[in-house]
C-alpha cells in the first residue's frame, strides 16, 4: 500500500507540472483537467494512507476520507486568508 501511495503522489506531481505548462500557454481547459486529475489522485493517496489501519479500499471508504479532508482544508484556507 505504501508503494501505491508513493505512485499516487508521483502522478499527482506530474499532473501539477502539466497544469503549469498548460497555464503558461493559455490552455485553460487542459490546465483545469490536469489540476482536477492531480486533486483526484491526491485524494486516492490520502485514502490509501488512511486505509492502512482501516477495513478496506471501497468507494465508501474513499468518500469518508474526502469528508474528513474537507473540514481540514477549509480551516487551512480560512487561516491563510
Amino acid at each position: 500500500m505504501v508503494a501505491e501511495t508513493e505512485r499516487c503522489n508521483d502522478i499527482s506531481r506530474e499532473f501539477l507540472k502539466k497544469t503549469h505548462h498548460y497555464l503558461s500557454v493559455g490552455d485553460l481547459p487542459q490546465a483545469s483537467e490536469k489540476r482536477w486529475g492531480a486533486a483526484a489522485v491526491k485524494v486516492k493517496s490520502v485514502h490509501n494512507q488512511r486505509v492502512l489501519n482501516t477495513r478496506g479500499t471501497d468507494s465508501r471508504g474513499t468518500w469518508l476520507t474526502v469528508s474528513h479532508m474537507i473540514p481540514a482544508t477549509m480551516s487551512c484556507a480560512l487561516s491563510s486568508a
